[in-house]
């Protein structure tokens, strides 16, 4: 008897902690390795990021002053290095030639989650062309 106690309190805590993941909403909030996004914040990103790339990723093109941009975001490097420090997404330390290196200025996630924290400030003007054309000057979501 008392093992099958055990047996349904076990297949409880199983159902609750399935059933909790599958029915919360989803929340935008930093978490140590993830942003979770609401799926208008999605739509949006995913709107700048066609917008700026075309889709293409891992490449880079030399900007009209003179200067590499890194798709998919079209991060230039030191709003990359000084954005990604700014908002804990990339390490203090992080040179240039590191990032580079490393090709973690080509990731597209990390890309993201900067191009993310840097709109929640309000800093659309770093995709002026994206942002009046194709995103009608419409604000971030804030959730």
């Amino acid at each position: 008897m008392k093992k099958n106690i055990c047996i349904y309190a076990l297949v409880l805590i199983i159902l609750t902690l399935l059933l909790s993941r599958f029915c919360v909403s989803r929340v935008t909030y930093q978490a140590q390795d993830e942003t979770y996004l609401t799926p208008a914040q999605e739509a949006y990103l995913g709107t700048l990021r066609f917008c700026e790339s075309r889709g293409y990723e891992n490449d880079r093109i030399i900007d009209s002053n003179k200067k590499f941009s890194y798709k998919p975001y079209m991060f230039q490097m030191d709003t990359f290095l000084e954005q990604g420090k700014l908002y804990g997404v990339l390490d203090k330390n992080l040179t240039d030639k590191q990032a580079e290196k490393s090709r973690i200025i080509y990731d597209r996630k990390i890309q993201e989650k900067i191009a993310y924290f840097m709109l929640l400030d309000g800093k659309q003007s770093n995709w002026l062309n994206c942002y009046r054309t194709k995103l009608n000057r419409e604000p971030f979501p804030k959730n």
